[in-house]
């Protein structure tokens, strides 16, 4: 372009009143600009390193001895060509078909990138760093990073075997590729105003050891290889969260939304799942499957729910299940903190048990439509609250093990199936009552209720003992049973006529008081025990 250099400064010289120089002027100008905008062309015809001219020719076979490539220019190696750096190094487009060792340097990219050859990256950068979209082919780095501005994209299953950095300004698109990061440590970075949008990808923390996974949304995110993977803050999963085998996903305090569609397991555990203080959130769309894990708090946001239907799933916090419906078909929910709890108010409870240690109190109606178990060490305490047993026919549906503490609530049997229906559990009630269907009470040990009981339907009362053991007055329906007790004190009036087939015991400091009722007792032997107060004034 030398050459241009005297026109241009003749030109500068001149008169500019000849509208012919100025026009000649402006085309020589435009013809220097165009030169040094245009990129050269740099072909690999010899092996030997990057900085080396006998390495580089100015056409596919020509040869060698042209100048070192630079930023702005086109590079291509040839097939059976291997090129290795030994200096940092740029170019505008790249194109391998030989062989190309970036060794420790930084390999700089300011367009394409085509590899068809091989391509190691020993412990070097790849810089995407052109100013326009960008493709990042899939090949494996060791240092990967965007720079300059705009969009680049996944244009494969990419691996970074120690750090990945999305520049300010940049966005990495995973599109539906798979990015599998190797690095121990924090393998990904952004900085700035970078973005990362994840698209229907997978990205997966491999690395042989301990790894920090950042706040941002994944579609599918693996953890692989061994070591803990330790979120950084909020962490969102648009599909599946999957934790491999041989590792450790920690939440620490933090919390992971789990946003996957409908009729999906978005946490498939093959590894360990580790909680802490954390709240897992399931937030998609209706009729995600809420899997079975130790959670410390759970959340629903949004839509409804489906239990998974096999294997426990343990809450040691709180649980907010939202105001959605849930479907809840043999799965099984246990409160397994090691201090006391909140059972939230909650329909739609399958299975459902206290675990560990503490009390575990309704903090509102609560159903379960199979089987609740009070284990050993923990107490159920139902305040003022209801529950209502939803079992089939023939489930004992109240199972204690541990402390079942009434307070002043009501226990209400209330399922459906027909026969011999629901047992009612042997233990102390304040408010027993049943709707719906019959019932059977159960043939060992003691029913006691401390305040009403209000039955409905048709009773086997076989083998059953009911005490009617508060500290006042109470009413007692007019049904049969099998063996009746009054305790504590009190008056005990019929509110109906009553059948007891086996004994009938009036306890010490109570008051059995007949109103106007009959009274049948067809039990062989002693069938009127008396230790209290009979009063059939008026009774029969």
């Amino acid at each position: 372009m030398k050459q241009f250099y005297p026109l241009l400064n003749q030109f500068a010289q001149r008169s500019c009143s000849s509208k012919s120089a100025i026009r000649i002027a402006g085309f020589l100008l435009l013809l220097f600009v165009f030169n040094y905008s245009v990129s050269a062309q740099r072909f690999a015809v010899a092996s030997g390193n990057w900085s080396s001219q006998s390495t580089w020719s100015t056409s596919l076979n020509g040869a060698p001895g042209a100048s070192v490539p630079g930023a702005g220019d086109d590079v291509t190696i040839k097939t059976g060509i291997a090129v290795t750096l030994d200096a940092n190094a740029a170019s505008q487009s790249l194109t391998n078909s030989g062989s190309l060792d970036i060794g420790s340097f930084t390999l700089s990219v300011g367009n394409i990138f085509t590899n068809s050859g091989t391509f190691t990256s020993g412990t070097g950068t790849v810089i995407f760093n052109r100013t326009n979209t960008q493709t990042i082919p899939a090949l494996t780095y060791y240092n990967l990073q965007t720079a300059g501005n705009n969009t680049k994209t996944l244009g494969g299953a990419v691996t970074v075997r120690n750090i990945l950095t999305i520049g300010t300004g940049t966005t990495l698109a995973l599109s539906n590729q798979t990015l599998s990061l190797s690095g121990e440590g924090t393998p990904l970075i952004l900085s700035g105003s970078a973005a990362f949008s994840s698209g229907t990808s997978t990205v997966i923390f491999n690395a042989a050891g301990n790894q920090t996974i950042p706040a941002l949304t994944y579609n599918n995110l693996q953890t692989a290889g061994t070591g803990t993977k330790t979120i950084a803050g909020t962490v969102q999963a648009n599909n599946i969260v999957t934790i491999g085998l041989g590792t450790t996903l920690e939440l620490g305090s933090q919390q992971l939304n789990l946003a996957a569609g409908s009729g999906i397991n978005p946490l498939v555990i093959n590894g360990t799942f580790s909680t802490s203080t954390s709240t897992v959130n399931y937030n998609g769309a209706n009729g995600t499957i809420i899997s079975a894990a130790n959670y410390y708090n759970l959340t629903s946001t949004n839509n409804n729910r489906t239990f998974q239907n096999t294997g426990t799933i343990g809450i040691a916090n709180t649980f907010t299940p939202g105001n959605q419906a849930y479907t809840s078909t043999n799965s099984t929910v246990s409160f397994n903190g090691v201090s006391n709890q909140t059972i939230p108010a909650f329909t739609y409870f399958n299975n459902l048990k206290t675990a560990s240690s503490g009390i575990k109190t309704l903090g509102g109606t609560v159903q379960v439509n199979n089987i609740i178990t009070v284990d050993l060490g923990t107490t159920l305490e139902l305040g003022s609250q209801q529950l209502n047993l939803a079992a089939g026919s023939g489930i004992n549906p109240l199972v204690i093990n541990g402390t079942f503490s009434t307070s002043t609530s009501t226990v209400n049997y209330n399922g459906t199936a027909g026969g011999s229906g629901t047992i009612i559990t042997a233990t102390n009630y304040y408010n027993l009552t049943s709707t719906n269907n019959n019932r059977t009470l159960s043939s060992t040990g003691i029913i006691g209720i401390a305040n009403n009981f209000t039955p409905s339907g048709t009773y086997i009362v076989t083998g059953s003992t009911v005490n009617f053991n508060g500290p006042g007055n109470q009413n007692i329906p007019g049904i049969s049973y099998n063996n009746l007790q009054t305790s504590n004190a009190g008056t005990k009036t019929l509110a109906g006529n009553v059948t007891v087939g086996s004994v009938l015991t009036v306890g010490t400091s109570t008051t059995l008081n007949l109103n106007t009722r009959t009274l049948n007792l067809t039990g062989s032997g002693t069938p009127l025990v008396v230790a209290g107060t009979f009063s059939a004034t008026t009774g029969t």
